[in-house]
């Protein structure tokens, strides 16, 4: 989302624990006494978490302002987020195993420009990652923290651009790309677990989201969203809409302007020349099992410490990295610098 997304010299967005005078958009007479009221209401956890207007405004926006409803789902989820550290977790935990380790294969995707009214753009392959063998491989409390991570991050990325443009954050668009998604990935139980993750995601970062735009959706694709639309927040199923290969490109073209498409999607948008954008956009996948093992053997350690020199296990994390920063072209793994 930043000018320019090759720039590291910055490091990755932080999540700010102070209040921010993000933009809010057009409110109307009652829309705004009903914000100021929320405020209000929630004055006893000033301090314990954000309750700036920015931040209450997409707990009004996912419960349509209704004044009482709002309240009640801040509250549930400030106390979700206070039980599992959420908002300290970027500070708090163990980036190299949560951050780092799995990158370029878990999570897949990123964010990469904005559309036609400014909105930001974020891209993801859960069909390369095979979600129902990776949520069935990876234990839950990994899962979550994961997810925990990326949401905490993506809302940081997210304030940062929207105190730079002056656009408020609530309108994004998420380019689910459902390439390679095959009749072994719609099953039920799948799509619970990743409704699981959805309902988190709906407590640390609401409304974030204007449009879902399913495209390259397979027949399974869409059996599997006909299962998945049933179990999933309605408020989320009215934002979706889903395009086969080849309406793809003319539903991206409604919001997104062919220059910033990534070129793997059938638009002009390359990054140093490769079409699927990979410095940028991780390309998903299979996670190899060094690299696993090596993710396993990280969250054990209590510091943020990047294992001792030599650990066999490690070199053959970097052989795997490289090989797939060859193989790929995905410039993630050295986002964040080496401890040694």
């Amino acid at each position: 989302l930043r000018p320019d997304p090759l720039d590291t010299s910055m490091g990755p967005p932080e999540y700010s624990l102070e209040p921010l005078e993000l933009p809010l958009p057009n409110l109307n007479a009652e829309q705004s006494a009903t914000l100021q009221e929320l405020s209000r209401r929630l004055s006893d956890l000033s301090g314990k978490t954000r309750t700036d207007p920015g931040t209450l405004m997409r707990y009004l926006r996912a419960r349509k302002f209704n004044l009482d409803a709002s309240e009640k789902y801040f509250r549930e989820a400030a106390a979700w987020r206070h039980e599992r550290g959420c908002e300290r977790i970027l500070q708090e935990i163990n980036l190299e195993a949560y951050e780092c380790c799995l990158a370029p294969w878990w999570l897949s995707g990123g964010f990469l420009g904005h559309g036609l009214k400014g909105e930001q753009l974020a891209y993801e392959r859960l069909s390369r990652c095979q979600w129902p063998a990776f949520a069935k491989k990876m234990p839950w409390e990994h899962l979550e923290k994961l997810d925990m991570v990326h949401c905490m991050r993506s809302l940081a990325a997210c304030e940062e651009d929207s105190l730079r443009t002056g656009n408020p954050v609530g309108s994004g668009i998420l380019i689910q790309d459902c390439e390679g998604f095959g009749w072994d990935q719609a099953n039920l139980q799948a799509a619970k677990n990743l409704n699981k993750l959805v309902n988190n995601r709906n407590l640390i970062m609401p409304e974030c989201l204007g449009k879902i735009l399913v495209v390259r959706a397979p027949p399974a694709l869409c059996y599997a969203w006909n299962i998945f639309k049933r179990i999933v927040d309605p408020g989320i199923a009215e934002k979706v809409k889903v395009a086969g290969p080849s309406e793809t490109l003319a539903l991206l073209q409604e919001h997104i302007s062919n220059d910033q498409i990534p070129a793997f999607l059938g638009g002009g948008l390359r990054i140093d020349g490769d079409p699927e954008c990979r410095k940028i956009l991780a390309p998903g996948g299979p996670i190899p099992d060094a690299v696993f093992e090596r993710f396993l053997q990280l969250t054990a350690e209590k510091q943020q410490v990047a294992g001792r020199r030599g650990d066999p296990r490690r070199e053959e994390v970097r052989k795997c990295t490289v090989e797939t920063e060859q193989r790929t072209g995905c410039g993630l793994c050295w986002r964040r610098p080496r401890s040694d």
